[in-house]
């Protein structure tokens, strides 16, 4: 089987509520250069994460259908920013069912905690979105969280070595 070539490196699913954690997340992402140390050691991986798909563009509802679905298929991963409000989302739900069972990339799929508590108890605290909470485990990938111990910075180095499948030590 052919593999497929993407266009994006990435599609980062988000509330409007969390659109400056997109924004700053789509920034680091789309400047990160690889490290020459790690890119010696590697030779597969590319030079950067260019291109990311963040969609900040007002478009109707129906065009709108067609241009998520469109990138989504033309982005290797798809990055979750996760708080409750994208918990309650439609659209990031939505995101995630396409990406997962339309195109069958359920193990490309990273959760970005910004805010609440992922398979919590309360619903008002709960910050994934339903089917992201139902994964097999063999698709699971860690969440990633910007209240960790190495902070918002660690959470992006996390993110770039989920992407390009090296230790977050190597980064």
């Amino acid at each position: 089987m052919e593999e497929l070539i993407y266009h994006y490196k990435a599609f980062i699913s988000h509330t409007e509520c969390d659109s400056e954690w997109a924004k700053k997340l789509h920034t680091k992402l789309n400047h990160y250069c690889i490290p020459t140390k790690v890119k010696n050691a590697h030779p597969e991986l590319p030079s950067n994460l260019r291109p990311v798909f963040w969609y900040k563009r007002d478009i109707s509802e129906l065009h709108l259908k067609k241009v998520i679905r469109k990138e989504l298929y033309n982005s290797e991963y798809l990055i979750v920013i996760c708080s409750p409000q994208s918990a309650k989302s439609e659209w990031v739900n939505e995101e995630v069912r396409i990406f997962k069972e339309e195109f069958g990339r359920g193990d490309k799929i990273i959760p970005f905690v910004v805010d609440g508590t992922p398979n919590s108890n309360n619903p008002d605290d709960e910050c994934f979105p339903q089917l992201l909470k139902k994964l097999p485990i063999d698709e699971q990938i860690r969440g990633i969280d910007v209240r960790g111990e190495d902070g918002k910075e660690g959470a992006f180095i996390n993110v770039i070595a989920t992407m390009l499948r090296v230790r977050y030590d190597e980064l």
